[in-house]
């Protein structure tokens, strides 16, 4: 990551040209994930990503000219979508959206955490009764049942990320389950969806690639998706998760962080 933010600010010094700046901001973003896998709590390293932040806007803004854009949180990916992304400081319970997704466990039981919030703000009892009338989801799978008493949803997808350690092909079904649940959405006719980072936490899924995979399967979706317009909410309200998922997000050039 360090030659790449070199390499990445001498494309952004002196006469800058205009195949030189996306081949910039593709290494300033390289480097910013990078950056991240360090520790975080060392000054030098926190200086590192201040400094590839930076460069990654000033990118953003050459960029931006040349488009005739002002914002660049807001800019369209390459295939043109109506879909946008969004990372929000809201619990997975109290975003609003007409699907929300719950990070399930396999036999569709009451757990902790975003399951637990699930249940509780749907009302558990009826929920169970749902989850139990269905009996099980795979892994990497999504299914739906009605959102009860959950506030503003009109479905609950209940998607199974691996566990991480315990899964020999853990990305690629945590990516299915993400997309499964997208799918979910669409042919229940939802406009908007809410997603936990699946597989974080407990599960044992690194933040980062938790991001990676997360942004990617939604990404691939809206792309492959051009004229559905779903709007994509990752629900994460600790700071340090999601200032991790805006900057990964403002790197892919998708979508819009609140």
């Amino acid at each position: 990551p360090d030659i790449r933010l070199r390499i990445g600010t001498a494309l952004l010094e002196g006469n800058v040209i205009e195949q030189d700046v996306p081949a910039a901001f593709d290494l300033l973003s390289q480097a910013l994930s990078g950056f991240y896998r360090r520790r975080k709590t060392d000054p030098f390293v926190k200086g590192l990503i201040a400094s590839a932040k930076d460069l990654i806007v000033k990118a953003e803004a050459i960029l931006d000219n040349e488009v005739g854009s002002s914002s660049p949180v807001t800019q369209e990916p390459v295939n043109e979508t109506t879909g946008t992304i969004h990372i929000v400081p809201d619990g997975i319970a109290e975003t609003g959206a007409e699907a929300v997704v719950n990070a399930a466990n396999s036999h569709l039981r009451h757990g902790t955490g975003v399951c637990d919030a699930v249940f509780k703000a749907a009302g558990p009892r009826r929920l169970q009764a749902a989850c139990n009338s269905i009996g099980r989801c795979e892994t990497g799978d999504a299914v739906v049942t009605p959102a009860f008493d959950l506030p503003g949803a009109n479905i609950i997808i209940h998607a199974v990320g691996p566990k991480w350690n315990e899964e020999d092909k853990a990305p690629e079904l945590l990516y299915n389950a993400y997309i499964r649940a997208l799918q979910q959405a669409k042919n229940n006719g939802c406009r908007t969806i809410a997603f936990p980072l699946i597989s974080n936490g407990v599960y044992g899924c690194p933040l980062e690639k938790a991001w990676q995979v997360g942004l990617s399967a939604c990404t691939d979706f809206l792309s492959a998706n051009p004229s559905y317009p779903l709007e994509i909410r990752f629900a994460v309200p600790n700071q340090e998760k999601r200032q991790v998922g805006e900057d990964m997000l403002r790197a892919l050039h998708f979508g819009k962080e609140k």
